[in-house]
């Protein structure tokens, strides 16, 4: 793998991820249902384009993938655009947002969010034109049309579904021999502080939204924004510079466990994942608490500080 310079070297590359996304639009068109296994791979293809081509290429890849993909598959067009015009774009996106050299963390976040839109766009397009519910198809492939609360958990499905598929591109990038390290970290400072911040505003939103039964899906999909911040910001102070800053943390979640104890009788069943958030914002306050203290002390706020 390495970045292409010519035309030639160029539109070779972007021949090939193109039938890429045509063999795995046509697998998916057989197979429906394996399809949501088989399109986690389908970024991959966009992602090393992006990656490896040059910017001036890619209208001309995501037209030809696009359009090659439903020429082939025709006959169920509205899965091709189910399938392939989110993860196309998105993978589009992350290979530029990386060779661009964003930090990780706010690559798969942002590239994962627009995923998700983008599935909604084609969800309402598949809608509009064959007046076919998508969503319902699948949760009946699926077994799980009778429930009446897995509606609440498709935004928050479909942003995990879309996450997985950014990073596994992200790990195939890291892995390849000749990566592009130019990746711009943010400063040390601010991801000690900007992690716990994003994870505490999420469950915010998420304790807001519980309130309101029309708003639980808002609730379920910032509480996976939340966890999702958390596990960077944790990530990012591990390992840590002195044991007592583990004692610290882990008093920090056990305070936030106790608060939730006295609900577990008063929490509806389908909002019991609101004594986790409250456990988690815990141990974000105590990070935040800890690297704010550590920030009076030393220029460098963060407890992984070597000696």
């Amino acid at each position: 793998m390495t970045p292409r310079k010519t035309p030639i070297q160029n539109i070779a590359f972007m021949s090939m991820m193109a039938a890429l996304n045509i063999i795995f639009s046509l697998l998916a068109s057989f197979f429906p249902l394996a399809g949501l296994f088989i399109m986690i791979f389908l970024p991959l293809a966009s992602a090393l384009t992006a990656y490896y081509c040059q910017a001036r290429y890619y209208p001309v890849y995501v037209v030809a993938s696009l359009g090659l993909s439903i020429a082939v598959t025709a006959w169920d067009f509205s899965n091709t655009l189910f399938y392939l015009l989110p993860s196309l774009i998105s993978g589009v996106a992350y290979g530029f947002f990386k060779k661009c050299g964003l930090p990780t963390s706010l690559t798969l976040f942002f590239v994962s969010l627009l995923n998700t839109g983008l599935t909604y766009l084609s969800l309402s397009l598949i809608e509009l034109i064959y007046e076919i519910d998508m969503i319902g198809f699948l949760l009946g492939l699926l077994g799980l049309s009778e429930n009446e609360y897995i509606l609440y958990g498709v935004p928050a499905f479909i942003y995990a579904y879309s996450l997985s598929q950014s990073s596994l591109s992200n790990l195939f990038i890291e892995i390849t021999p000749l990566h592009l390290d130019n990746e711009k970290p943010l400063p040390l400072w601010l991801s000690s502080f900007a992690y716990p911040l994003y994870a505490l505003f999420c469950f915010a939103l998420v304790l807001l939204f519980s309130f309101f039964d029309q708003c639980l899906f808002l609730a379920n999909l910032f509480a996976l924004f939340g966890i999702y911040w958390t596990v960077f910001a944790i990530a990012g102070a591990i390992p840590m510079r002195k044991a007592s800053h583990y004692w610290a943390l882990g008093a920090s979640f056990f305070v936030g466990l106790c608060i939730t104890l006295p609900l577990l009788n008063i929490v509806p069943e389908n909002r019991l994942y609101l004594l986790g958030i409250i456990a988690l914002s815990g141990a974000m306050v105590g990070l935040f608490a800890l690297n704010l203290l550590l920030l009076r002390k030393r220029d460098e706020p963060t407890i992984n500080d070597t000696e």
